[in-house]
């Protein structure tokens, strides 16, 4: 009770009864990943995961005073938490696009490049964990600044849960993956051009055989046409 008074949560009876859900849950989880974190973090990111679900605010800020350790590990300790608890919440574009308060045309253009995305990194031999938000942030972030669209980097590690260096080897990934792109698209365009080219060529062909056809089907009516006024004049 003390704690949900410190996180501003004792006048709420469901977000209470669901942080008494999660500890339970917790609870009953054996793993070695939790052997670490002390009871005071379970409680506060249990809390933190029920706010989460049910669409309520928390103050992280004051969840890491109140566990007294830094950002980092409270974040860590939230994932394996999460994880342990059945509380993974995929966030995709449509997500980040509401949280970022993005317009729909780029919603959109993310949506259609993040599969392209995913298929270069896997067939670049990356492996790829589809449930987490770092693909889907890089892209949306990316195609907002292609339209010139204001995006706040730290806002997008903050949720996409990554470190400024994590956050920089996607973005080197990204520009891998644009050149690897537009270097496809080269050769694509030149057949284009070929074809474009040839095509004219058949075109005159065909346009040339039709002026000699039309040519000589004159120059044989004008013949008959001679013949028959010589025999008349006979």
């Amino acid at each position: 009770e003390n704690i949900a008074r410190k996180l501003g949560f004792q006048h709420n009876p469901q977000i209470l009864e669901k942080i008494k859900e999660n500890t339970r849950l917790l609870q009953l989880k054996q793993s070695s990943m939790i052997a670490t974190i002390g009871e005071m973090p379970k409680i506060v990111l249990c809390a933190d995961l029920a706010a989460s679900a049910m669409g309520l605010p928390f103050n992280t800020e004051t969840g890491i005073k109140i566990c007294g350790i830094r950002k980092s590990i409270y974040m860590n300790y939230r994932r394996i938490i999460q994880k342990l608890i059945g509380a993974t919440k995929i966030i995709g574009i449509p997500e980040l696009c509401l949280q970022m308060g993005l317009p729909s045309g780029v919603q959109e253009a993310a949506m259609e490049k993040l599969p392209k995305y995913l298929e270069y990194m896997i067939r670049i031999k990356q492996t790829v964990d589809r449930e987490h938000p770092q693909y889907a942030g890089i892209v949306l972030y990316q195609i907002a600044k292609q339209r010139k669209v204001k995006v706040s980097r730290m806002r997008f590690t903050q949720a996409c849960n990554l470190r400024s260096e994590q956050w920089k080897i996607l973005e080197d990934s990204w520009e891998k993956y644009e050149k690897n792109s537009k270097a496809n698209e080269l050769p694509r365009a030149k057949e284009n051009t070929t074809e474009d080219v040839e095509m004219r060529c058949d075109g005159k062909k065909e346009a040339s055989t039709g002026l000699e056809s039309e040519d000589y089907e004159v120059w044989k009516e004008r013949i008959l046409a001679r013949a028959y006024e010589n025999l008349r004049r006979k």
